[in-house]
């Protein structure tokens, strides 16, 4: 896994501090395990978000990146599909 959509979804997961999932995408985890862990994680953070008071900015460049990762995480999950 090393074209340049798995190294840009390992940067924004790395910004993110979710190193865990940079972890399972090393060590070759499926696509869709590594989806399911986002989720999950994407949910506490969404609550955590909620409680949270930030600027504008931050809330919106935060937010960005979650849609990145999630854009990332489709495009390799098809590409694991049609086993390219």
């Amino acid at each position: 896994m090393n074209d340049m959509r798995t190294q840009r979804l390992m940067r924004l997961l790395e910004r993110n501090n979710l190193y865990h999932l940079v972890e399972m995408i090393n060590n070759g985890t499926d696509v869709k395990k590594i989806a399911e862990a986002y989720e999950v994680y994407d949910e506490k953070a969404a609550s955590r978000r909620k409680n949270r008071n930030r600027d504008a900015r931050n809330r919106y460049s935060r937010n960005s990146d979650f849609k990145k990762i999630e854009f990332y995480l489709r495009l390799l999950g098809r590409k694991s599909d049609c086993g390219c």
